[in-house]
């Protein structure tokens, strides 16, 4: 049985098992076990699951910072506006803008 076919039938059957006596609720509590250990998945021949991730890569470097800190190593945004658009080559110019202050700061 899958794990989530076993949650859902315990899911389904705890309200009842809250409201019955100590005993009965034993009695519930042993056919929901019987009942899932009862229940076996079919074979499933050529069932193979990849071990990769599945993560496009992008053309952004990773965000290794606080948000903050990395906003406030960019200066203030042109034209009072909330965008990351820095000049007609939109974010590129921001990045090398970064990686320029990221170099003089590892070599000074």
């Amino acid at each position: 049985m899958s794990f989530t076919a076993a949650l859902q039938k315990v899911a389904a059957n705890y309200q009842t098992t809250l409201l019955l006596v100590d005993f009965r609720r034993r009695v519930m509590v042993e056919r929901v076990l019987d009942d899932l250990r009862g229940h076996r998945i079919g074979h499933r021949p050529n069932r193979v699951e990849p071990r990769a991730i599945k993560r496009r890569p992008k053309p952004h470097k990773w965000l290794k910072e606080p948000r903050e800190a990395a906003r406030a190593r960019l200066g203030p945004v042109p034209n009072g506006t909330d965008s990351q658009c820095y000049g007609p080559d939109g974010i590129a110019a921001a990045e090398r803008t970064m990686e320029i202050e990221l170099a003089a700061e590892s070599t000074g």
